[in-house]
């Protein structure tokens, strides 16, 4: 590590540096704290980094330069909201972060623009931000900083996540739209924050690469599937979640989960389709709506549905055009829940030892009262209690007791399945049955 003290405020034409790796710099303050990069009388000085390097910028120096920062090669590490002055930032293939241990706000606008001085370089490059473990780096929106969004609230940037600390977009426009493709590596973590408390975000990029945490807590967040059979493999956190495909041209607009994602409320919609592959899990304490053209598919992973109140939950899944597809894969209720109830149609599909697990606790009764249909098997395990409410049911599988409590509003509940009884209590309409 190479330090370079400034004393007072320095004011070169230019400042390039250019570095390689294990070749770093720091550049410090010394005594006063208005020591720092300033323009060149009226010309606007800028910062140029080159090389793969890492170029860290104390807490200590208080930059007012104006004429940008010009991010190539390697890391720019903030050691405060001045320390790239009042100018753009431009990623040209670089990472900007905060010191170690330090909290940083970012103010300067953040662009991926190419300049007639980039040579070589056709292509624009993601918007790369690093968070310190356990620190924040922040990108505010509010006072005209951040990312460039269009007059549609709408920008194309993409957008990488990296380091162990949380990196935050906040003070974004009440129906904010990303339209780049986000990126999060594991053990990273991205919040979204609206200026409001109950704006919208909407991601409409490939959602492959979030190995991390993604997470908005308050007011909505949309993923809007534009990408044929997209992925989803880290944690996502939201208040309420939206799956769209609106203006999607995709064959297949579908996102595959195999990472976890809970929220209070889901809505499919606009022809979207969430599948819940192996490792999958979603959990909602709220209600899910699937609406007309789209589709809930459980095809390896895990359902949980109802909150940890321990107060029922009513139609957590409600009669609606959208079609639910119970594969192989496990569906329950919270942890704390005492169950609920959904009229929402179900197909079953499930094959293979278990097919469509129903796993509930002791004291959890979940009921099952839209019409069931399809020829897969379902399994039902646990101490809680399984009720088929619809006598219109047409399923035509197999349903293997094993556990617990199996109801049956009246004979018709079967369609023209067939039951196996290992272990736990049939009952017919409040009459015990088999045991």
């Amino acid at each position: 590590m190479k330090t370079v003290t400034i004393s007072g405020t320095v004011s070169p034409w230019s400042l390039d540096i250019i570095n390689s790796a294990g070749n770093d710099y720091i550049f410090q303050g010394e005594g006063s704290p208005n020591n720092g990069i300033g323009n060149y009388g009226e010309l606007d000085v800028s910062l140029t980094k080159k090389g793969t390097g890492k170029l860290s910028l104390a807490s200590n120096l208080k930059n007012t330069y104006s004429g940008g920062t010009y991010l190539y090669d390697g890391t720019i590490e903030m050691g405060n909201s001045n320390s790239l002055g009042t100018g753009i930032v431009d990623f040209l293939g670089g990472t900007l972060g905060n010191v170690a241990g330090t909290d940083v706000t970012i103010t300067n606008v953040l662009t991926d623009a190419i300049p007639e001085s980039a040579i070589g370089i056709t292509d624009k490059q993601a918007i790369k931000l690093l968070a310190a473990l356990g620190t924040t780096l922040a990108v505010n929106h509010s006072s005209g900083g951040g990312l460039v969004f269009d007059d549609s609230g709408r920008n194309d940037a993409a957008v990488s996540i990296s380091g162990t600390g949380l990196v935050q977009l906040s003070g974004l426009a009440g129906d904010a739209k990303l339209s780049g493709t986000v990126s999060v590596s594991d053990e990273s973590s991205l919040e979204l924050v609206n200026a409001v408390q109950q704006g919208s975000v909407t991601l409409s990029g490939k959602l492959s690469g979030v190995a991390g945490t993604l997470e908005k807590t308050s007011g909505t967040l949309v993923l809007n599937l534009l990408n044929e059979g997209d992925t989803f493999g880290g944690t996502l956190k939201a208040d309420a979640l939206t799956v769209s495909a609106v203006g999607s041209t995709a064959t297949d607009k579908s996102l595959g989960l195999s990472g976890t994602m809970s929220a209070s409320g889901l809505i499919l919609s606009d022809g979207a389709e969430l599948k819940l592959l192996s490792n999958g899990e979603l959990a909602v304490d709220g209600t899910i709506s699937v609406n007309s053209d789209s589709g809930l598919t459980l095809a390896g992973g895990t359902l949980t549905l109802g909150n940890a109140s321990g107060v029922a939950t009513d139609d957590v899944l409600s009669d609606s055009q959208g079609t639910v597809t119970l594969g192989n894969g496990t569906l329950t209720a919270a942890t704390g829940s005492s169950g609920w109830t959904a009229s929402h149609a179900m197909t079953l599909s499930g094959t293979g030892e278990n097919g469509t697990l129903v796993s509930l606790g002791d004291g959890q009764t979940v009921t099952l009262g839209g019409v069931l249909n399809g020829s897969g098997l379902l399994t039902k395990q646990g101490g809680g209690t399984l009720v088929l409410g619809n006598g219109g049911n047409t399923v035509s599988g197999e349903i293997a007791l094993k556990e617990g409590r199996l109801e049956l509003v009246d004979g018709a509940s079967l369609g023209t399945s067939h039951v196996t009884v290992s272990g736990g209590t049939l009952e017919l309409n409040g009459t015990a049955g088999i045991e």
